[in-house]
Formats: structure tokens, C-alpha cells, sequence
């Protein structure tokens, strides 16, 4: 349990920011500490707290070392206050990392994913966050009703008019104890945004996800979520000591979900080069069957960024530069 004293908003905002991202902001701080605030939803910061110390009890991963969680002032928000991590993230490195370098961290990784995807499931088990919580929003959130739009400051009002939805404006999203529970909550988010789904996602889903137990996932395996600091430029040979230490990050999206949830989203949702897929498919079981079912499921389940209709108050995302085939 740390010791740490938490600092209090108006010490993280004199902090250094560093880049962030369209979801996060990021401070660095004095005695070597970052503050996180994820733009989208307050409860993220307590789900990211309460899912790296489960990991941390269970797996041997590298995950950052975590103090407690700010609330912000205006009571939307919440900081993560953990330590800072050295290094660069495995997107910087990967085009000038060496093949054995890259064989080096998918070893790393491939014993991680092993060892997170085996924790034993709860009794009885389900789909859903820690303690019995529903899923993180990502997939689940809501389109606009009657024409809302997300950027919107204020909470949309109830159809009923009875008052305003209580935040986090979603719904459906579990906990789900079968995967045919499962299935029809994401097969209805999927049909509204795009009804031609009709007919067709539902055949795929009842051909292709069933029969899968639930797993503890990350939840967004990508590179820019790999955090990498080389302890040597020596050569490797067998039985050598690692020449780098790698640190997982960015543990909000973790829950219980179908065991290839890890495979898929990151096949589907990033443009990923060749190489790192082949990674993928080498570190993580593949299911190449349900990715293609959550490739097609994904056209409707996130017509949302392409559109600017978000679950919460999201910055414009960074415009598109070109595929990485690395």
C-alpha cells in the first residue's frame, strides 16, 4: 500500500503537462510522480487505480506503481496519481528496434498475456468490470437520442422528460453472466447506429462467439501502451540478462471479457502495420474467426468517432498520417 501523500489539484495543474492524448491529460510532477485525468468519464481513473492493483496481486507484469486517485474540483473528472515511468513507448522505438529486439519484447509480452489471461474468473462468472461492475463504456456507450449530441456540456435530458440521465450517459453495458447476453447488448449498440446490420452480425455472432469464457483482458494492447527503456545496447545471446524493461500501461479498459477480446480489438481498431500483427498473433492466442466478426461489428460500433458523437466531452482527434505498414 503506498505512502505517498496525494497532492491536491491545484499542485498537479503546476505540474509539467506533457503530450497527452485525445482521452488523457498528463502531468509530471515532483518526488517522481504523474497525474493522469482521463477527459471521458470519472470513473475511469478509479477503475484504471483498482485494475493495475489487481493485476499487480496476481501476475508478475510490469505495470506502473499507483498511489490514489484525485477527484477534481468540478467533481466530472478524476487524476491518477502514480509514479513516472522512463523510457519511450514501443510505437516510438518499433521502426528502429532490430528483429531480435522485437523477438526480445514478444517474449515479455507473450508471458504476460499468459499469465493476465489466466487468472482464475469469479464465481459464478460473468462479463463485466471488478466486484460484479458493469463493462467500460468504449463499446458500449450510447448513440444520441432524439438528436443529441455528446459534445453536449449538460446531461441530455430522460425521453420521458423527467430529468436529466444521470451520468455516465450509457447503458447495457453488463455485467452480463452468458455470452449471449453478452452478444445482444453489443449486436443492439452495433444496430443503432446502422440497422442494415440486421440479419447479418447476428448470424456471425451466433456462428462465431459462443462457447468462450471470460478472461481478464487489458483491453488495448497497442504499441503506444507498451512503455520500453533499454538497460543495454549489447548484443543478446541465450541466457543473457533482458536488454530492456518493459512496462504495461494504461490498465482503464481492463474487465472481464471474452477470451479473444485482446486479439481482436487491437486487430481491428488500430491501423496496425503487418509486423506488429504478426506480434500479435504470436504473443496472444489468435481468434481470426471472431475478429473478422468484430471487424464487421466495429463499422457500426464506432461510426461514433468517425462521426464526433462521443460518451462524454472529447478534444478533436489527431488527423490521419498515412498507414504504418511496420
Amino acid at each position: 500500500m503506498s505512502t505517498k501523500a496525494l497532492p491536491s489539484e491545484e499542485e498537479i495543474l503546476r505540474g509539467r503537462k506533457l503530450g497527452g492524448s485525445v482521452k488523457a491529460d498528463l502531468y509530471v510532477l515532483e518526488d517522481n510522480l504523474v497525474a493522469k485525468k482521463n477527459h471521458w468519464f470519472k470513473d475511469h481513473s478509479h477503475r484504471e487505480f483498482k485494475n493495475i492493483n489487481f493485476v499487480k496481486a496476481n501476475t508478475t507484469i510490469s505495470v506502473p506503481e499507483v498511489h490514489g486517485v484525485v477527484d477534481s474540483k468540478d467533481g466530472k473528472t478524476a487524476w491518477l496519481i502514480m509514479d513516472y515511468i522512463p523510457g519511450e513507448s514501443l510505437r516510438s522505438l518499433w521502426k528502429g528496434l532490430k528483429e531480435d529486439e522485437r523477438s526480445e519484447i514478444a517474449e515479455i509480452l507473450e508471458e504476460w498475456f499468459t499469465q493476465l489471461h489466466t487468472i482464475p474468473p469469479p464465481s459464478p462468472p460473468y462479463f463485466g468490470s471488478l466486484d460484479g461492475e458493469p463493462l467500460p463504456p468504449d463499446i458500449f456507450c450510447l448513440p444520441p437520442r432524439e438528436g443529441l449530441n455528446r459534445r453536449a456540456k449538460e446531461p441530455p435530458m430522460a425521453p420521458d422528460g423527467s430529468g436529466p440521465l444521470p451520468e455516465p450517459w450509457f447503458d447495457r453495458n453488463g455485467p452480463f453472466f452468458s455470452q449471449e447476453e453478452y452478444n445482444k447488448a453489443l449486436y443492439l449498440r452495433a444496430n443503432e447506429w446502422d440497422s442494415c446490420q440486421w440479419g447479418i452480425l447476428d448470424h456471425l455472432m451466433d456462428t462465431h462467439w459462443k462457447g468462450h469464457q471470460p478472461v481478464f483482458t487489458h483491453g488495448d494492447i497497442s504499441r503506444g501502451n507498451i512503455m520500453v527503456e533499454r538497460i543495454t545496447k549489447d548484443t543478446r545471446t541465450s541466457g543473457d540478462s533482458p536488454r530492456f524493461k518493459v512496462t504495461l500501461i494504461d490498465w482503464e479498459g481492463a474487465a472481464w471479457y471474452p477470451e479473444y477480446h485482446d486479439f481482436c480489438y487491437p486487430m481491428v481498431t488500430y491501423c496496425n502495420g503487418r509486423n506488429w500483427r504478426n506480434i500479435l498473433a504470436r504473443i496472444l492466442r489468435p481468434y481470426w474467426e471472431q475478429a473478422a466478426t468484430f471487424h464487421y461489428a466495429s463499422e457500426s460500433l464506432f461510426q461514433s468517432t468517425r462521426r464526433g458523437d462521443f460518451c462524454g466531452d472529447r478534444p478533436e482527434p489527431t488527423p490521419y498520417t498515412g498507414f504504418d505498414d511496420e
